[in-house]
C-alpha cells in the first residue's frame, strides 16, 4: 500500500498532476518561464508606451503568450484528453479570447499571473512534501496493540488486578476485581 507521499499525483483535485515540471532549467523551468513571460509583458508595455516599432509590442506579447502559456497548454491538453475541464483550460480560453478581441497585453498579463501562481504553488508543494517526508522519518515505528498494552500501566494496577477488557489505553480506567 503506497502512502500519499509516494503518490503526489493522486491528491485531491490534482489526479494525474504531480506539480513537478522539469525542463530546460530543471525543476525551476516553470518559474523561469513565468518570469520571462513577465519580462516580455513589461517590455511590450514599455515598447507600446514609447512607440518604438509599430509591431514590436505585439511580437513581445505573443512571445509572452508562448512562455506564459507553455505549461498551461500542456496541462489543458492533458485535461481535455482525460475529458476534464479544469482551471488550466479556462485560463487558456480566457487568454485566447483576449487575443481574439485584440487585448494582447491583458491576455499576456493573465497568463503571467496564472503561470507565476502555478509555479509558486508547485514550489510550495515541493517544500511541503520534503517537510512531511522529514517528519515521517522522525516518527517512531508503529507497534502492535499487544506491545502497546505491555508498555502501558493502569494507574490502579497496584491496588486492583485488571483485565484487558476492563482497562484500555486512552479510555477511562475502570478496574475490575477478579
Amino acid at each position: 500500500m503506497k502512502s500519499l507521499l509516494e503518490r503526489p499525483d493522486d491528491q485531491a483535485g490534482h489526479e494525474g498532476h504531480s506539480h513537478e515540471h522539469g525542463g530546460i532549467f530543471g525543476m525551476n523551468t516553470e518559474l523561469i518561464f513565468a518570469l520571462i513571460c513577465g519580462a516580455l509583458l513589461g517590455a511590450g508595455a514599455l515598447a507600446g508606451k514609447l512607440g518604438l516599432i509599430d509591431r514590436l509590442p505585439l511580437i513581445l506579447y505573443v512571445s509572452a503568450y508562448v512562455f506564459g502559456g507553455w505549461f498551461t497548454t500542456k496541462e489543458a491538453v492533458t485535461n481535455i484528453r482525460q475529458k476534464r475541464f479544469e482551471i488550466d483550460s479556462l485560463m487558456l480560453l480566457a487568454a485566447v479570447g483576449a487575443a481574439s478581441i485584440g487585448a494582447w497585453a491583458e491576455g499576456a498579463l493573465l497568463l503571467f499571473l496564472f503561470s507565476l501562481g502555478h509555479s509558486l504553488e508547485s514550489y510550495a508543494m515541493g517544500r511541503a512534501k520534503k517537510a512531511i517526508e522529514a517528519l515521517s522519518k522522525l516518527a517512531p515505528a508503529p507497534r502492535s496493540y499487544a506491545e502497546q498494552m505491555a508498555r502501558w500501566r493502569c494507574p490502579w494496577s497496584c491496588w486492583f488486578p485488571v483485565t484487558l477488557s476492563s482497562c484500555a489505553p486512552m479510555t477511562a480506567c475502570r478496574p475490575m476485581v477478579l
